[in-house]
């Protein structure tokens, strides 16, 4: 979404939402996290590789590893 106007960026999340409320299981890999994390079940930013921040569904703060 890096570079994307606003409203775009909206209205992609929505459709992913909407999508994956059908049941339609969505991998993706967003530079965004803020976006991104807000829309999974389960979340993880990675930094050189290695997991750096979990997000899970059960629990909806961020945490790091």
């Amino acid at each position: 979404s890096m570079g994307l106007a606003p409203f775009l960026v909206q209205a992609i999340m929505k459709i992913i939402r909407k999508l994956n409320d059908q049941g339609v299981t969505i991998l993706l890999v967003e530079q965004n996290a803020k976006v991104a994390l807000k829309l999974a079940d389960y979340g993880y930013v990675l930094e050189t590789g290695s997991i750096v921040i979990e997000k899970t569904k059960k629990r909806k703060k961020l945490y790091t590893t």
